[in-house]
This record gives structure tokens, C-alpha cells and sequence, in this order.
């Protein structure tokens, strides 16, 4: 009898397992990229201004945030967006596929309602969806697509940022910035644990295969009867817990730059607004390169008039202007830092 030869004889079964599913997740995230699904919130005669950052040693970084929403969550993204808004970073929104088209052209006509996004043409919107289930690796492959049309855009950045449309802010724009001035540029701060529980170990044994990678809806997992064998190639992290987060105190006293979950109207948000950032419930949060005192204003102004115009008649978009909290979360990072108490090599460390 004929027997084909397969590409993973001599090989661990389990490692030949876990090399066929990385292979099969870049495959999937590449497909993506095929994609033309990247739309500037403008219109299609009009392109927006590139406002060229200055890079180096004693400027600050440029962040590159994904947010990531679903149906019925504009309102939800452009408040956060707002947040944390700043000229020198780049910004990709995205709806899931519960989402209808009309909500993604939705939100990128309400994008494009905002001169200052226009002025600085650094918010994008994704144009089409695609299945992500956010128990399988389609999730993965969504991040990692998002980074590579980040890239497409400019690739001029130093960190990537995910967030969801239930994450919010704890610091400014200028304190983060400000932060991550003197960290190197290769260190990560994804968060994990290296304490896995029995149940877990089971559930990482298992083999799953997640449909949502090659369709545009979502598509619950497929769980094999078989088992694999625990890969031993390589450290096994999980995802850490998160916090509670419905006390406002307790956010301040952890000195992390964001939270969640959040509601759409809860009220700590506008604790946060008022007492950290000093934004006002449609503005924008004031730095040097936004603030009134570029503006002349006077008394039949009009609020959002004033919100808006101030961060038209920009500043220096190259300097930041940190608050107590910043200074604190960046001498704190400093310490680690020039202690050597972290590692490139794998995951031991959790700095935020």
C-alpha cells in the first residue's frame, strides 16, 4: 500500500501540531492584507495632511493604537478616542462583524466631522469586517492585521496599542508619552501570569480549530477528541486578570495607564474626565499641542466652538507637558529599567 510522505516525520508530534497552526494563523492574517478594506474617514478627493513628528532621543515616541468595537459602540469609540487623542501618534478604528456597513460609514463620516482629524490625518477606519471569534486565534490574526495595516499607513511608530471601545485612560496622552520617552524601544508590556491553573493545563492540551479565520462572521470553535501533548519548546503565560474597576479610588492607586470594562454612560468616566484628564464631555484633553491659551476667545464664543478651534490653532506637537502621574509612572518604570529587572529573552515581568 502507497503511504504520502508527510512534512513533519522525525518530528514531535505536538511541536508539528503547534507548527501547523502558526502556519495556518500567518497564512489567514496575510490573506487579510489582500484586502483592500483601509479607508481614510475623508473623501476620496481630498488627502490628508501628513504632519511630520520629529523622532529621536529627546522627543517623544509615537504610539499606534487599534481600537476595536462592535455593534452599536460609536459613541463608545470616539469618546475614547478623544481621550487620548494625540497629533504625533496613529490611530485605526475598526466595528467587528456584528456591525453593519452603515455603522462603519457611520463612524467614518464622524470622523471626518472633526476638522482636527482632518487637519492632521492621523484616524483611519477599517471599511469591511471579517469573522473574529475572541476565544481562537482569529482574534490573534485580527491584531496582528491591524498592526500590518498600521503599518501600511506609517509605519513610523515605536509601540503598538490595543484597546477595546470598554477601555478608557488614566493618564493624558502627554503623561504616557511622557512615560515611555526613556524606555527602549524593544521591551513589551503585555500583560500575564505565569501561574497556570490545573483546568487551564487541561484546556491547553486541547486542539482547536477556529473557522472565524477564513470567513467573515463569526464561527463558533471546533475541539478535537483528541489531545496533544504539552508543548515543551516553550513557556506557557496566560493572560492575567483584570481588576475591578468600578471604584475610582482604587484605579488611581494602581498607577496603570488604562482600565476596564467601562459602560457607555457610567459615571466614572466622567470622575476620570474631570479630576485626570480635564476634559470636558465633547472636548478634547489639553497638551501643549492643544490647549486655549492658542486661542483668543472671548465672550460670545461658543463652548464647542472654543473645544474645537483651540486644537486647530495647534502648538508644539514635539512637546509634552506630563502631570503628577506621569512623572510618578515614569520614574517608577526608570527604576526597573536601570535595576535590570526584566528580561528580553521571555516573560517574567509585568511593568503596567
Amino acid at each position: 500500500m502507497r503511504t504520502s510522505k508527510f512534512a513533519c516525520r522525525g518530528l514531535n508530534y505536538g511541536l508539528c501540531l503547534l507548527i501547523v497552526a502558526v502556519c495556518l494563523l500567518l497564512f489567514a492574517t496575510v490573506s487579510r492584507l489582500n484586502i483592500p478594506n483601509v479607508s481614510y474617514a475623508t473623501n476620496n478627493d481630498v488627502v490628508p495632511k501628513k504632519v511630520v513628528v520629529s523622532k529621536g532621543q529627546i522627543y517623544p515616541p509615537v504610539f499606534a493604537y487599534w481600537i476595536f468595537g462592535t455593534k452599536g459602540e460609536n459613541k463608545k469609540m470616539m469618546r475614547l478616542l478623544k481621550a487620548i487623542y494625540h497629533p504625533r501618534n496613529q490611530y485605526l478604528l475598526q466595528l467587528d462583524d456584528a456591525s453593519s456597513d452603515s455603522e462603519r460609514m457611520d463612524l467614518a463620516l464622524l470622523i471626518k466631522s472633526h476638522m482636527v482629524f482632518e487637519e492632521f490625518g492621523n484616524v483611519n477606519v477599517v471599511g469591511k469586517s471579517y469573522g473574529i471569534n475572541k476565544m481562537g486565534s482569529s482574534s490573534l490574526s485580527a491584531s496582528l492585521h491591524a498592526a500590518a495595516l498600521l503599518l501600511k499607513l506609517n509605519e513610523d511608530w515605536d509601540w503598538f496599542i490595543t484597546l477595546s471601545s470598554s477601555d478608557y485612560p488614566l493618564m493624558t496622552q502627554d503623561d504616557i508619552l511622557h512615560v515611555f520617552m526613556s524606555l527602549p524601544t524593544y521591551l513589551n508590556f503585555i500583560h500575564f501570569t505565569n501561574k497556570t491553573l490545573r483546568n487551564e493545563q487541561r484546556n491547553m492540551n486541547q486542539i482547536v480549530v477556529d473557522p472565524s479565520l477564513h470567513y467573515e462572521k463569526s464561527t463558533p470553535l471546533y475541539f478535537a477528541v483528541e489531545a496533544r501533548d504539552t508543548p515543551d519548546a516553550f513557556k506557557i503565560f496566560r493572560e492575567s486578570q483584570l481588576l475591578d474597576m468600578s471604584h475610582y479610588d482604587t484605579m488611581m492607586e494602581i498607577g496603570a495607564a488604562f482600565a476596564r470594562p467601562f459602560g457607555e454612560n457610567d459615571l466614572v468616566l466622567e470622575k476620570i474626565d474631570d479630576l485626570v484628564l480635564n476634559r470636558s464631555l465633547n472636548g478634547f484633553v489639553q497638551g501643549e499641542w492643544c490647549s486655549s491659551s492658542n486661542l483668543e476667545i472671548n465672550e460670545t464664543t461658543k463652548v464647542s466652538k472654543i473645544e474645537e478651534d483651540m486644537c486647530l490653532i495647534y502648538g508644539n506637537i514635539d512637546v509634552v507637558k506630563p502631570t503628577i502621574f506621569g512623572i510618578k509612572l515614569r520614574t517608577q518604570l526608570d527604576e526597573i529599567v536601570n535595576s535590570g529587572r526584566y528580561r528580553t529573552s521571555q516573560c517574567q515581568f509585568q511593568l503596567v
